[in-house]
């Protein structure tokens, strides 16, 4: 039983997001907000890059871990 609704669980993901997708792309002026697209692009691109590499650099953890902060803050968003 649990085999088989491990097997389900990706198609069954796909199919929520392609939902939840549909919404916008129906309206896709949803998406983005005067001050709300802004924000979110500077918190992503900016300060959790920073949060991270500050954490890296101070948090008393592992130098594993601190490099694996540091490859995690330089991925792109997408």
């Amino acid at each position: 039983m649990i085999e088989l609704l491990g097997g389900c669980a990706i198609p069954f993901g796909l199919l929520l997001c392609g939902v939840t997708v549909d919404t916008y792309v129906r309206k896709p002026r949803q998406l983005f907000g005067g001050r709300t697209t802004p924000v979110a692009c500077f918190v992503r691109l900016a300060l959790l890059p920073a949060a991270f590499l500050l954490f890296a650099k101070y948090a008393p953890v592992s130098p594993d871990l601190k490099r694996v902060l540091v490859v995690q803050a330089a991925m792109p968003s997408e």
